[in-house]
């Protein structure tokens, strides 16, 4: 049982030590990961900054060039006359900034004037020109012109690639998103961009309209138009798995294609990093008022972002102070199961017989005394048996001492075996004996009595030769032959001799 318990213990201060490193562990480990996620976080809001930085660039370039065009144009009262500087200026810009896909010149050109505008370009040099709409929202195709007081067919395009040719003479009045920037230019007084659309090559694009402030004969106002594929506003690599970029327009919400500009999205993170770690989000509206984009980076957090060098040496630190405990534990504990097994032995000794393992004159007085403060307190019958061995000195005296302890030995099992397991049994010294019975019913200890006789008819095998022993019973119960264990021990004494002296008449 002692073993069991000592097994327990153990396996509970190990469970306890285990319990206390992984906690240690745990919030070691929490703690750098946090450091790791704040230090990532900045880290990210600056890449951030960085990418708002670069588009922001792009984006003042495109409005300093289409501001630099319309200068060009309101410089000049003739656009015959201006054909060689703004081809140049076009061609250098385009050369120079690569994310330009466009630069276009649009007229303003009333309904009554369409017919001669038509034949006056085509008699410049454009013999196939027209003037015509191209629906960019649902048909995606050329479709009929509409009547409107005015038309805005573009007139100048760089560069003219060959698929773009048929741009030429294209009404930009005809699409609403087109209406609206060129009305916002004249009144802004600045370049403004459309909404998104598809270009009629297939690509995403915007087009910034920016109004040159002049008329200029019967050709109505000009505007110069910049055209930017949007997704040449993002890097190309974004270098990173787990991350997405988007660019939209302020009009539209994040969610709405519609509204997208551009967006890049790189190799998905894996589904444990994504269970594990927060994903940041990044998001800024440009301070250009003419083009109100908004940009948005989402990065999920990866194992790369944290600090492994790191998380191994604590962990492996961790690992190493674990062993150290569970050694200065296993030391402690056979320090303390050692001291528990001295303090048992030394209890041994102080409450029990040495030769017969029953409780000792020490024990048996406490517990007696206890016994008779419950059958105080409860108001019980509690009885006590003076047991005396009969001739045993003779029968020590003729087997030597280690006769006389075997016969104690077995004198104890059989009274052991006549009292109840709730009674105590305990020696008193020498062949004295001392048995406690609680809670018991009046004919009891005459009951006990009987079976003690009765057991010691019996006779004993010592050394191959059956001796036979009687015992003498003195019996005291409380509280009629004592209020307290002195006087219940006193009166049982002297009740066990004068039954000795009986058994000595008769005999």
């Amino acid at each position: 049982m002692e073993e069991e318990a000592g097994k327990l213990g153990r396996y509970g201060m190990y469970l306890r030590i285990g319990v206390l490193w992984l906690a240690l562990t745990a919030i070691l480990c929490a703690a750098i990961i946090a450091f790791d996620l704040a230090r990532a976080q900045a880290r990210f809001q600056e890449q951030g900054n960085d990418l708002f930085d670069y588009v922001s660039n792009r984006i003042e370039t495109s409005t300093t060039v289409l501001d630099g065009f319309t200068a060009l144009l309101a410089s000049s009262d003739d656009p015959r006359h201006e054909k060689d500087r703004v081809n140049f200026y076009a061609e250098q810009m385009l050369r120079r900034y690569p994310f330009i896909y466009m630069l276009e010149i649009a007229m303003q050109v009333p309904r009554h004037q369409l017919e001669g505008f038509v034949a006056e370009q085509r008699q410049a040099g454009s013999t196939d020109f027209q003037v015509k709409a191209f629906d960019f929202v649902t048909r995606r195709t050329w479709v009929p012109l509409t009547d409107s007081p005015y038309y805005y067919p573009i007139v100048f395009m760089r560069p003219q690639p060959q698929e773009s040719q048929e741009i030429l003479g294209l009404d930009i009045g005809s699409n609403d998103f087109f209406r609206r920037a060129l009305a916002a230019s004249e009144r802004l007084r600045q370049p403004v961009a459309s909404h998104p659309f598809v270009l009629i090559e297939g690509e995403r694009a915007y087009m910034m309209h920016s109004a040159v402030l002049h008329t200029n004969g019967n050709s109505g106002l000009r505007y110069g138009l910049l055209v930017i594929k949007a997704a040449s506003l993002l890097p190309a690599d974004i270098r990173r798995t787990g991350r997405s970029l988007r660019l939209h327009h302020v009009d539209f919400a994040p969610g709405d294609q519609q509204g997208l500009l551009a967006e890049r999205v790189g190799e998905p993170a894996g589904m444990v990093e994504s269970w594990l770690f927060p994903r940041f989000t990044y998001t800024r509206t440009l301070d250009d008022p003419g083009q109100p984009f908004v940009l948005q980076v989402e990065q999920q957090l990866e194992w790369s972002d944290l600090n492994r060098p790191l998380l191994g040496l604590a962990l492996l630190g961790s690992m190493l102070s674990f062993m150290l405990l569970l050694g200065y534990a296993r030391i402690h504990h056979q320090h303390e199961l050692q001291r528990l097994v001295e303090a048992d032995r030394l209890f041994q000794l102080a409450n029990y017989d040495s030769l017969t393992g029953l409780p000792n004159r020490n024990l048996l007085q406490d517990r007696l005394h206890h016994a008779q403060q419950r059958a105080y307190r409860q108001e019980m019958t509690l009885a006590l048996l003076f047991i005396d061995l009969d001739k045993f000195k003779m029968i020590n005296d003729t087997f030597g001492h280690e006769g006389g302890d075997a016969l104690l030995c077995m004198a104890a099992q059989r009274l052991q075996e006549c009292v109840r397991e709730s009674d105590t049994l305990g020696r008193l010294g020498g062949d004295e004996f001392v048995a406690v019975l609680e809670d018991c019913k009046p004919e009891e200890p005459a009951r006990v009595v009987r079976k003690i006789e009765e057991a010691f008819t019996r006779s004993f095998r010592l050394q191959d030769t059956e001796v036979h022993l009687q015992a003498s019973v003195g019996v005291a119960t409380y509280p009629d032959d004592g209020t307290d264990v002195r006087q219940l021990l006193r009166y049982a004494d002297d009740e066990m001799y004068a039954r000795k002296l009986r058994q000595r008449s008769v005999g």
